[in-house]
């Protein structure tokens, strides 16, 4: 018998977590500055809604999920894949928010995409959302302006300041 020592590949991201996969740690890697902000966002007592969040408001695209083989009455939610349209959610978030990319390839004109910078702000529209959602619900209206509520982990959010 012979013994065959093997390596395998270990990828440990900026926040500690250790991938056998390297896609998984770059994509988890790339998602820590927005898990920080969601975090950030859904802990906060003040929030301030934007003429942007209004105008994202319209183009959410909203369905209901019906499940009847678990006798599931069901829920609404937000398309997960294209949550503001037709392509995908970042470029649909600039459109509507008027961004246009800032980045070019130099060899092609059309060949055009956002800088992280530019991606992280648009991106942070949408984590947004899940609060201008539920100020909206709660209050059945929306307007810009700030919003309070008395917790941090819960309770309906109040117009203090528009």
């Amino acid at each position: 018998m012979e013994i065959i020592e093997e390596t395998i590949k270990k990828y440990k991201t900026k926040d500690g977590i250790v991938f056998e996969d390297r896609q998984e740690a770059i994509m988890h890697e790339r998602g820590i500055p927005y898990g920080k902000y969601y975090q950030k966002i859904n802990n906060s007592k003040e929030f301030t809604v934007t003429e942007n969040h209004l105008k994202l408001l319209p183009r959410v695209q909203i369905g209901w999920h019906f499940e009847p083989k678990h006798y599931n009455l069901g829920h609404f939610y937000q398309d997960v894949v294209r949550p503001y349209g037709n392509r995908g959610w970042i470029e649909d978030i600039a459109e509507i928010i008027g961004v246009s990319p800032d980045m070019q390839n130099p060899k092609d004109e059309d060949d055009k995409w956002f800088s992280e910078s530019i991606e992280f702000y648009l991106a942070c529209h949408h984590i947004d959302m899940m609060v201008v959602m539920e100020i909206l619900c709660q209050n059945l209206s929306i307007v810009a302006g700030t919003y309070k509520r008395d917790s941090p982990y819960g309770g309906k959010w109040e117009l203090v300041k528009n």
